[in-house]
């Protein structure tokens, strides 16, 4: 599995979790606004909850930017260092 793979499943435990969202509607062009329906304080929620599975920090402006699930796991993908993906 690639890392990108690897983070999307992982994001997307955790956007079922938060938003109660069924699995098969979950992908990477999802937008949390337009396909979630949540609000700002959801997408916050979301973002501490990936900020905690993944020990990184998600900057301040990086919370305005990151509108779709790609973007999201795209960021985190960027944050990681390679040991996270070595089994």
């Amino acid at each position: 599995m690639d890392k990108t793979a690897k983070v999307f499943d992982i994001i997307k435990e955790l956007i079922i979790q938060e938003f109660g969202v069924e699995p098969k509607l979950i992908t990477g062009d999802c937008g949390f606004h337009d396909d979630f329906s949540v609000d700002s304080l959801d997408i916050l929620e979301l973002f501490s909850q990936v900020e905690s599975k993944f020990s990184i920090n998600i900057s301040d402006e990086a919370t305005q930017e990151l509108r779709e699930v790609s973007s999201l796991v795209d960021y985190v993908v960027n944050k990681l260092p390679d040991s996270y993906f070595e089994d």
